[in-house]
Formats: C-alpha cells, structure tokens, sequence
C-alpha cells in the first residue's frame, strides 16, 4: 500500500478482484438478504457519493451501493465473493467505502453498519471488519483480514 500509489499500476488481476467497471465480476448478490446493492457511477436521488473513487484502472467511476434508507429497521443487503482457499490471516481485502448522507444530523444518524463478513462452506459467517454511523464525507480507505478454517466467501453485508 504505497502512498503514491505505485502499487496499483500495471496489477495482474486475481480472483475476486473487482472495480465494478464493466460489471460485478465474480461477485453476486445473495439470496438470504433483504434487498440488493446496486452498481452505479452517479448518486441516485441525492443519495450515496456524486461518484466512484477514482483509483479505477479503467478510468470511470463505477460503484456498488446499497440504499438502505427506505428499508425495514434491520433488513441487509449482502453482496459475496468467489471461493477462496482457507487461509489463516495470509489474506487480505482492501476497498473503499462511502458512509455519509446529507439527511443525517447530529440528532439524527440514519446511516447504517457496513460489515466485511467471511462465510465458511458451512454457512458459518465471522466479522471481520465493521463500521457504523455516518463516517463523514468522501471515500475512506480500508484494509480486512479474512481468514476461515476452511473455503471460504468474502460477504460486503449493509445493515438498516
């Protein structure tokens, strides 16, 4: 994680790498969650950031988001990962994340929880990462540990 971000030039991509550019990779929307995240490159209704964070090698600013302001107290959206081999902290995700609204107050935080999830082949899902409340405007950059005892999917998990 260079800070001139030299380290992101001229990548060979692995699996599971995604900027959502083209599409969602290998990515997909869960079937037990609630809603879905959405893949956009401009806010929807004033919701969610103006754009994608530009490190994108393709040089458009596409994003997923998950508008959770119109949902049940409680409802998830969950997008997974292809499978991994276990792993015992050799693996890491790194991503950036957009949590602000202009709707939220000092009184008034509707904004949510972002979870980084690992769920093993049987079914058995650990935290390994989390944020709530409102973060504040712009991207902000984050770095997970993932790690299960055996085959494993990495979960992005949005909570009402």
């Amino acid at each position: 994680d260079c800070q001139d971000k030299s380290d992101e030039n001229d990548c060979v991509p692995v699996r599971g790498d995604c900027s959502f550019e083209n599409d969602t990779c290998d990515w997909s929307q869960n079937d037990d969650d609630d809603f879905d995240y959405k893949r956009l490159d401009t806010a929807e209704a004033g919701e969610g950031p103006p754009s994608g964070h530009t490190i994108s090698r393709a040089g458009s600013n596409y994003y997923l988001m998950s508008d959770a302001q119109a949902q049940e107290q409680g409802a998830a959206a969950r997008i997974s990962s292809p499978t991994f081999p276990e792993s015992a902290g050799a693996c890491y995700v790194r991503f950036f994340y957009y949590m602000h609204s202009e709707a939220n107050t000092a009184d008034k935080d509707g904004m949510g929880e972002l979870s980084v999830l690992t769920e093993d082949s049987s079914g058995d899902r650990r935290v390994m990462w989390y944020r709530a409340h409102d973060q504040g405007q712009g991207w902000h950059y984050a770095r997970a540990v993932v790690s299960a005892p055996s085959e494993f999917r990495v979960v992005f998990e949005a909570t009402r």
